[in-house]
């Protein structure tokens, strides 16, 4: 079985602004006080984002321009994660990126690879933005902890979080 998202996460609120532009835009509760908002086509439409090319700087994630400008204002007063992960039968990846301040505290480096500094351990890059957004422990890791275990799909996460079915997505 598979996993996919690609996602923002931030304090509770953080996305209200967003959810109101249209009702297709996923915006999930999460544990301890935290939201998820999807970076899907929903989120583009409703912002009237043009295109998904790939931005100097974030090797293979899938943000453009616009997505890290509004990432970046958001941060201006509540740090902000974007998170990414594809996997499929076992292979894949995952990836994040914080912003704080208006500025990238933690991301890949230029050839996609995750930097694993001292100050993150050995741990998974969505466990390390997750860590770095306030996050605490309470089960296996800061993933399952706040939850993004609880949907396997961006389709999974629409679906329980508006009121759409499946064929809507």
């Amino acid at each position: 079985m598979g996993y996919e998202i690609r996602a923002f996460v931030a304090k509770k609120g953080t996305f209200e602004k967003f959810k109101a532009l249209s009702p297709y835009v996923t915006v999930a509760e999460l544990n301890q006080g935290f939201d998820l908002m999807l970076t899907d086509w929903c989120l583009s439409e409703a912002l009237e984002i043009p295109d998904h090319s790939e931005v100097e700087g974030y090797v293979g994630l899938m943000l453009n321009r616009s997505t890290i400008e509004i990432a970046a204002k958001l941060s201006r007063t509540v740090p902000i994660a974007y998170i990414e992960a594809d996997y499929h039968g076992g292979h894949g990846y995952q990836s994040a990126v914080v912003l704080k301040d208006g500025k990238v505290i933690l991301k890949p480096d230029n050839n996609g690879v995750f930097n694993r500094s001292s100050s993150i351990g050995s741990t998974s890059p969505i466990n390390a933005a997750l860590r770095a957004l306030g996050v605490i422990v309470e089960r296996t890791d800061e993933f399952e902890t706040i939850g993004l275990s609880d949907h396997r799909s961006m389709e999974d996460w629409f679906v329980a979080n508006t009121d759409f079915d499946e064929d809507d997505y």
